[in-house]
């Protein structure tokens, strides 16, 4: 007998999924604007168990220290700026920062752990690296 998938299951919905991880990505933008480095962390999992709010603070400070912002508009929402790879256990992520209009060197990068995600019924992104390249 062939069956669907489980709607018991966070990730089964891969277009509802794909939503609540773009969803997760702006507000880690948001975090990183605001320079909320706590919320930043409390957004994500450090798979390192290194990394602190200075970390994160150090790995933007030259966007930063140009007077540069962290673009929160429409234009930034775009999906084609979170780019998805969907795997068997994870989904590689990563997240475009845009300054001015333009891609910048910055990014977020990470997996979105399904199994967790799963579990505790809500997109766990493993924080890989943030800054630019």
């Amino acid at each position: 007998e062939e069956r669907g998938p489980d709607p018991a299951l966070i990730t089964s919905d891969t277009r509802a999924f794909t939503a609540l991880v773009r969803n997760l990505m702006w507000s880690l933008l948001r975090a990183l604007q605001n320079r909320d480095w706590e919320a930043a962390l409390d957004l994500v999992e450090d798979p390192t168990g290194y990394r602190t709010p200075t970390d994160i603070e150090r790995s933007l400070q030259p966007l930063f220290a140009d007077g540069q912002q962290i673009q929160l508009n429409q234009a930034a929402r775009s999906p084609a700026h979170t780019r998805i790879q969907h795997g068997e256990g994870e989904w590689q992520v990563e997240q475009a920062i845009l300054i001015e209009d333009e891609i910048s060197e910055f990014f977020v990068k990470g997996r979105v752990d399904i199994r967790r995600s799963n579990e505790e019924k809500r997109p766990v992104f493993l924080l890989d690296f943030v800054g630019a390249a």
